[in-house]
């Protein structure tokens, strides 16, 4: 029997701020000792910038040119992970963010939630379409996510099938909020948190207009602080929602859609609009059950470059379906040397002196 396959995406995780990946002052430790137990990926990246065309890339093994969804406006073109494994399996898959909203989630529904949705650009994209069960959370419902994950495993019990799920989570996404893990940052900032940091606007806005008294070193040290403190957080519920995974018989793919910016000097903040190595280098860890062909000894690291496309035609080799059309290799043995690509059409970066914000959606309309 195939094995059951989890796939895990942190939203906006960088690939740098993590025990296993170098950081010391890191409070990683459940993630440091999954890396122990599997294999990491020191290489990879993503195909976009921002979370809408880069979570479809992770399902669908596609770039964003490939897969449809490259605007608010448009849908999927193409088959996920849970269409292409076939009958045979039980799925779920999980959003926790604005641009992973099924189509059954209703006007009404969003806009009660504070929800913002232009209704003239914003149509549902088809997140649901292949799973046989879809939950989507607002981004303020960090705990619905692993809760729902958690509740739909036990409650198969009685079903046989292996299964596949996707867990999107945006708890390190949200630093800008005030939470108690990423306002109590003292660990990480060695002083207590700046009052304008704990709680702001999403966004690039804050590095625009910085709270006044704080310097830029001040805005980034504060700032990766309480981002820092989320994914914390983010290690501590994955302890406990993997605790009801029998790890013997499940891969485990952990990733993330893209990273963060703070590099204020250099305007690389926040993210969404730009293609560089801060946002497009995330995050790859995956563990193998015991036994499982061909795959690396765990404790691996792996350096050869690799994308986020990859994570598609493995999970459907491993769960013993055809992978069709898609380009991605095999991350049990990716090739040394190879090309990876990212693109972005959904943004339209303006720089420095230029009329109107740095950094604002592609409007299709006018361009």
């Amino acid at each position: 029997m195939p094995p059951n396959l989890l796939l895990v995406i942190v939203d906006a995780l960088r690939a740098d701020r993590l025990g296993f990946t170098g950081l010391e002052r890191a409070r990683t430790p459940f993630l440091d000792q999954l890396a122990r137990r599997g294999v990491t990926y020191t290489r990879c990246f993503t195909t976009c910038g921002w979370t809408l065309p880069a979570c479809a890339s992770i399902v669908t093994g596609l770039m964003p040119t490939g897969h449809g969804l490259i605007h608010h406006d448009e849908r999927f073109r193409a088959a996920k992970i849970p269409a292409l494994l076939g009958d045979g399996f039980a799925t779920l898959g999980i959003g926790n963010n604005g641009n992973l909203v099924p189509d059954d989630i209703s006007r009404e529904e969003l806009d009660a939630a504070g929800f913002e949705r232009r209704t003239e650009v914003w149509k549902h994209f088809g997140w649901q379409e292949g799973f046989e069960t879809y939950r989507w959370f607002h981004k303020q419902d960090k705990d619905g996510p692993f809760r729902a994950f958690s509740e739909w495993l036990t409650g198969r019990a009685d079903d046989a099938r292996p299964w596949f799920a996707m867990l999107h989570t945006n708890l390190v996404h949200d630093y800008d909020e005030d939470r108690p893990w990423c306002v109590d940052v003292e660990p990480f900032l060695g002083r207590p948190l700046p009052a304008p940091l704990r709680r702001f606007r999403d966004g690039p806005w804050i590095w625009r207009e910085p709270p006044d008294g704080l310097s830029g070193a001040d805005l980034r040290d504060g700032l990766l602080a309480k981002y820092d403190g989320c994914v914390a957080e983010f290690d501590r519920r994955l302890r406990e929602t993997l605790s009801g995974v029998d790890l013997g018989r499940t891969v485990v793919v952990i990733v993330s859609d893209h990273g963060e910016g703070f590099d204020g000097d250099a305007e690389r903040v926040h993210h969404c609009g730009r293609l560089h190595d801060d946002l497009l280098r995330v995050p790859l860890l995956i563990l193998f059950p015991p036994g499982t062909a061909n795959a690396p000894a765990p404790g691996t690291t792996i350096s050869a470059p690799c994308s986020v496309i990859d994570i598609a035609p493995t999970m459907l080799r491993l769960g013993g379906a055809a992978t069709g059309n898609l380009a991605g290799a095999d991350l049990r043995d990716p090739p040394e040397r190879r090309a990876v690509y990212a693109e972005d059409l959904g943004y339209l970066y303006l720089p420095p002196g230029e009329v109107g914000e740095r950094l604002r959606r592609y409007d299709r309309t006018r361009h």
